[in-house]
């Protein structure tokens, strides 16, 4: 072994794992010293007073003091003793400034160095010594130590009966310091962060936060000039929390500013569930989505058109940014094109009925959709497979009903054309297409046509622009002083009251339109006349406006109380429509043919039953019984009162169309 080098491994013995030095030895006794300690460590002992080893330990013996001086490099691995696994002396143990120590993976009793005062003043680690680092009888003096894989579960990392005066330290995967002495003085002692530190009368150190409790703000340093660094309550909407970690429930955020304020997403969806650990923190949001809440959209993403709480993301392609704006034209076009050619036709054909009763039942079979697509249980079963995009598939057809354009934002497209993108120019670019073919039909057919074709394709949707501005959320209780947003308020330039005196507005000009034309004597033998009043009864002339009402309240709805935001609220206001609907079919009788009659009170019952197993699967998904079985049961009976009903209408309506034009038989 070369001189000035120590490496002690696999050493056993009662007291002193490597190293056992007795105050009591005698001198004619150091030979046998001298042999014993040669075993390990070629070590050369003189008899007179003192071992000076031609390696990096020299242990000294003097009257009824002895001595262990540690210089060079020095190692004591997979040593076991009961008290000293590593060293035990009966006096000072002595590392100078030039030294160096590792004492590794030490098992025992007791600590891993053992003696009076111990003096560390070179470059001392610890790793994986589990019973205690140091135990003094006199004072320690420790500078730059670095301490890995420590505990002081049954004994603490360094106690002393006189002081500890350490400084410059490192403890590294600790979950708990302890310094046990009369008088303690720390400087700069760090200690892992997710750990508080403390400090009694005869104690101090570092530990672990109590139940529900974290520490993520770094690192305690433990010096006379630095506070204590306490631990804080975990966030309202935590899922999981360990000492190195805190998962959020999907749904939920938090900031670094103040980790035990949580704030609630107003589209749960956006915010995933963001972990905060003790190397950093993880995303909270969403692709596309930032700031607060999780409530902004990311650069390249804009608001949806369809739910002001969604991002969609704007196309870098200039070919898909053209075929997104050809989309968002044509859409309305179509739509406007064939509800004009149903009403120039002047006939109420029993394909229009069918896709009315069709239209009414997606229109409240939709949003019940997309709640249920929103809840654990749905994406754990069927997301992402063919059912999840035949259900997406569903709701969209609801959106194209309105004229709305799924996948597609205003805001999207006004980038593309480098224009502003304010509240008044996302609105004047949604209806400008609207007013457009309103105008031009008005122009070529009269304007009570085109009033008649115009409401009944995009009344929904005029309402739905400003409907939204409506929605208010809180991101945290009120209780807790939670502040209301109110999309008003921070987009548009109204305020609630002429907000809502607009909305209304809208949603009674439509229907007092029809209401007005249909009065009107002049206008019996028109085709716009013909064609909303040929299925009713003589006395039930005007019952088209109750359905359009009913079109136009569930448009409202969905807008001012998004699924994202409102799923039970947006339910109940449903089933109150289709409540009140079937009130009214079962006392009208409407249709001159009963069978429309029947259909329409079927698909009504089969609406308000869908609403009430969505409500219910929704009270048993958040509630400390559910059961996986029966939510998976619940989720197949909406799902076929959704699919087998709108199925059976898409097959009756192509089976009409074919028949009236004189394909496939007499109608």
């Amino acid at each position: 072994m070369q001189a000035g080098h120590l490496h002690a491994a696999n050493c056993r013995a009662g007291v002193g794992g490597a190293v056992s030095l007795d105050s009591n030895i005698k001198r004619h006794d150091t030979r046998r010293l001298a042999s014993a300690i040669n075993s390990y460590w070629n070590v050369k002992v003189n008899e007179e007073w003192s071992g000076k080893a031609q390696t990096s330990i020299r242990l000294f013996l003097k009257g009824r003091k002895a001595a262990a001086l540690l210089y060079g490099d020095c190692s004591f691995q997979h040593c076991t003793a009961a008290m000293g696994c590593a060293m035990s002396v009966q006096g000072t143990i002595l590392l100078n400034q030039s030294g160096k120590a590792m004492i590794e993976d030490c098992h025992g009793e007791g600590p891993a160095l053992e003696g009076n005062d111990m003096l560390l003043f070179g470059q001392a680690s610890f790793r994986k010594v589990f019973m205690g680092v140091i135990q003094s009888f006199g004072t320690v003096k420790l500078v730059r130590p670095v301490m890995q894989e420590t505990s002081a579960t049954y004994l603490p990392q360094i106690s002393a009966t006189k002081g500890i005066d350490i400084s410059n330290a490192l403890f590294q995967n600790s979950s708990l310091v302890v310094f046990l002495a009369p008088q303690i003085q720390v400087k700069n002692v760090s200690c892992e962060n997710g750990l508080q530190s403390f400090k009694d009368v005869h104690k101090m150190g570092c530990k672990a936060c109590d139940e529900n409790r974290v520490q993520f703000s770094g690192g305690p340093i433990l010096d006379e000039n630095v506070s204590i660094k306490g631990c804080v309550h975990t966030p309202r909407g935590t899922a999981k929390v360990g000492p190195r970690f805190l998962k959020l429930k999907m749904g939920y955020m938090t900031e670094k500013e103040n980790i035990t304020k949580s704030f609630r997403c107003p589209n749960h969806m956006a915010c995933i569930g963001g972990t905060v650990t003790t190397d950093g923190w993880g995303e909270m949001c969403a692709a596309g989505y930032q700031g607060r809440g999780c409530f902004d959209c990311a650069n390249s993403y804009a608001v949806s058109d369809l739910n002001s709480f969604v991002c969609l993301k704007c196309s870098s392609s200039q070919w898909q940014q053209v075929f997104q704006m050809a989309r968002f034209v044509l859409q309305d076009l179509l739509l406007f094109g064939l509800s004009t050619m149903g009403v120039s036709s002047g006939t109420s054909k029993d394909s229009k009925i069918l896709t009315n009763h069709f239209m009414s039942f997606v229109a409240a079979a939709a949003p019940v959709l997309e709640v249920v697509r929103e809840t654990p249980t749905f994406k754990r079963l069927v997301a992402g497979n063919t059912v999840d995009e035949y259900i997406e598939g569903f709701s969209s057809t609801m959106e194209v009903g309105e004229s709305s354009s799924p996948g597609i934002s205003a805001m999207c497209i006004l980038s593309y054309l480098n224009l502003p993108q304010e509240f008044w120019s996302r609105i004047l670019l949604i209806l400008f297409t609207p007013f457009c073919s309103i105008a031009i039909l008005a122009l070529a057919r009269g304007w009570r046509l085109a009033a008649v074709v115009g409401v009944n394709c995009f009344l929904p949707k005029v309402c739905i622009c400003f409907a939204r501005y409506l929605a208010c959320f809180r991101m945290e209780p009120e209780s807790e002083g939670g502040e209301p947003f109110c999309l008003f308020n921070m987009y548009a330039s109204f305020s609630f009251i002429p907000l809502v005196a607009v909305v209304s507005s809208i949603a009674l000009a439509g229907p007092g339109i029809w209401w007005w034309l249909l009065k009107d004597e002049a206008n019996k033998d028109t085709a716009f006349y013909l064609y909303l009043t040929g299925s009713y009864k003589d006395g039930l002339k005007s019952w088209e406006v109750t359905r359009l009402v009913r079109k136009v309240a569930l448009a409202i709805v969905s807008a001012a109380l998004p699924i994202s935001l409102h799923p039970a609220t947006q339910i109940f206001c449903i089933s109150f429509i289709l409540l009140a609907a079937l009130a009214l079919e079962t006392q009208m009788h409407p249709y001159k043919d009963h069978h429309w009659n029947l259909e329409e009170k079927t698909l009504l019952n089969l609406s308000l039953a869908l609403a009430i197993f969505t409500s219910c699967y929704m009270a048993h998904e958040n509630h400390w019984s559910s059961s996986y079985n029966t939510q998976c049961f619940l989720l197949f009976v909406i799902f076929m009162l959704c699919i087998v009903p709108s199925n059976i209408l898409i097959y009756l309506i192509l089976r009409q169309v074919l028949r009236e034009r004189g394909i496939g038989g007499q109608s």
